[in-house]
């Protein structure tokens, strides 16, 4: 039997749930009522591991399009259980960047942190793992920009933009010029320090952002790196960070990671 104070609990719970589907409800509709009662549209560039949680309370309403190069993880994504669940599932199994052409493209042991760019082995060998980076085929694969994938798609426009790309986050926005100036906001995964190569860093992105009227918002996440462990402590690494256009941003606000707005 439950304790009055379990009970309480309980309550409380129940309280606060219903309190946070009143408030994913109040976005939806004010994301949509800006969109025309239209779903929303959602590009996940390096879609490897499936969407983040915070989307799920919306996926019937989202038209979702994901880019995944590494043929290993763009299979497993549609036979995914959110192939089933949002209103649109596309998954584009190719490369983008800034340029239709082809790019190299390094497969590693680990899908989730193959990259265009060889990693640093000097700098992830100080830290636990670092066999995920061990690069096991090297090939060239086609791309395509941004702009050209949506255009050849019949996607009219991306509301919102998520990159998690292992480096190449920069090159993919160059290819995206048109697509951002109809995007609501993006989160973006950014290195502090290269872990691979030649990769362009935080200030980089910052920089090309502020010449299309991106303002950063916040970090949804910052990662840190100890040398024996991964804790939460040690250097900082990399993270998520958020923008949006600032005419629009008070249209949605994301708490748990990084925003541009």
């Amino acid at each position: 039997m439950y304790s009055p104070l379990n009970m309480l609990k309980q309550i409380n719970r129940m309280m606060f749930q219903r309190r946070i589907a009143k408030i994913e409800r109040k976005i939806v509709s004010d994301v949509q009522h800006l969109l025309g009662g239209e779903n929303i549209t959602l590009l996940d560039v390096g879609s490897a591991g499936g969407t983040e949680p915070r989307w799920t309370p919306y996926r019937s309403l989202i038209k979702y399009i994901g880019i995944e190069a590494d043929s290993r993880s763009s299979a497993a994504l549609m036979e995914s259980a959110d192939a089933r669940i949002f209103a649109d599932y596309r998954i584009v199994p190719q490369a983008v960047w800034n340029k239709n052409d082809s790019i190299s493209f390094n497969l590693c042991r680990t899908p989730t942190v193959s990259s265009h760019f060889l990693p640093k082995q000097d700098f992830v060998s100080r830290y636990p793992l670092s066999e995920r980076f061990d690069i096991l085929e090297s090939s060239s694969v086609s791309c395509e920009t941004i702009d050209n994938v949506l255009q050849n798609r019949g996607a009219r426009r991306c509301d919102f933009m998520k990159l998690d790309i292992q480096g190449g986050e920069l090159a993919v926005l160059q290819g995206a010029e048109k697509t951002l100036d109809l995007c609501l906001g993006l989160e973006i995964e950014v290195e502090f320090v290269r872990i691979y190569k030649d990769q362009p860093l935080f200030g980089d992105i910052c920089a090309f952002l502020e010449t299309k009227s991106l303002e950063f918002i916040d970090f949804t996440h910052v990662d840190r790196w100890e040398r024996s462990q991964y804790s939460g402590f040690g250097q900082c690494v990399w993270g998520g960070r958020t923008v949006s256009k600032e005419s629009r941003k008070r249209c949605i606000r994301f708490q748990e990671r990084s925003i541009w707005n």
